[in-house]
């Protein structure tokens, strides 16, 4: 496969996997142990398919960012939903500057726990249908509430698990309304994202003229903002009509043939 064929599977595959509750990190990584990957390596690529997909959720929530920074700015009346984004969003940004380097190297010094993580994630999927029967009337986000998503979103740091599939699931048993969940859900992801990508600039830049050129990266950025924007709304229907929970059987299927191959 050529360089620009390769990009452009991988940002298939962050672009669908990013916001399905499936994990792009975990699917990226299993294409790596397949094809024996290098590209997938290629810091100036894995920057912008990342940044492609941020982009991606700026757009679908546009107006609640734009409210968020007007908070921000120290205008408009959303001061405290902007606390409660940046209270969630806390705990993993935390957790991953004190760990990153043991993040990223965890997959290749335990290959076991990608499956592991599937397995985990495909089984809390499968609790939708209950959280949702329960029958209690839909609650906001508070601090308590902020705290517990906040929480699982540093277990989402995990190669496998899916952020924003933990992170539903949490805000859905804590009794938020469904696209709610999704919306705080995506909202204290964005800062993550857009931070870890702050922090690869660097290295970027000591990187001098490596990596790939223009010619690959630009039509990756475009497919992998395009499949995203798809994704986050199909992701957004499946909530809406129930069947986000479906996601956690391919979740189980996926581990059992990663462990059967062996990879």
């Amino acid at each position: 496969m050529t360089e620009r064929g390769e990009a452009l599977l991988l940002a298939v595959i962050q672009g669908l996997t990013e916001f399905l509750p499936i994990s792009s990190s975990g699917h990226l990584e299993a294409w790596k142990r397949i094809s024996g990957s290098e590209l997938q390596g290629d810091l100036s690529l894995d920057v912008l398919l990342h940044l492609a997909t941020l982009f991606a959720v700026l757009l679908v929530y546009r107006r609640d960012v734009a409210r968020l920074i007007g908070a921000l700015l120290g205008g408009g009346e959303s001061r405290r939903e902007l606390l409660l984004v940046l209270l969630g969003a806390v705990p993993a940004g935390v957790f991953g500057l004190l760990l990153r380097s043991r993040i990223e190297g965890l997959s290749l010094a335990a290959p076991w726990v990608l499956p592991v993580a599937w397995v985990g994630c495909g089984l809390a999927l499968l609790t939708i249908p209950l959280a949702l029967r329960r029958g209690s009337a839909p609650r906001p986000i508070g601090v308590g509430a902020a705290l517990w998503i906040g929480a699982w979103q540093v277990v989402a740091l995990l190669p496998g698990v899916s952020r924003s599939g933990i992170t539903i699931v949490a805000a859905l048993w804590a009794g938020v309304e469904r696209e709610e969940a999704a919306r705080y859900s995506f909202l204290i992801a964005a800062p993550l994202v857009a931070g870890a990508a702050l922090l690869e600039v660097p290295d970027l830049l000591r990187g001098g003229e490596a990596g790939s050129g223009a010619g690959v990266l630009l039509p990756a950025f475009l497919l992998a903002f395009l499949i995203g924007w798809v994704a986050l709304k199909l992701l957004l229907r499946l909530l809406r009509t129930g069947r986000m929970h479906l996601w956690g059987y391919y979740l189980l299927a996926a581990a059992v043939g990663l462990i059967a191959f062996g990879l």
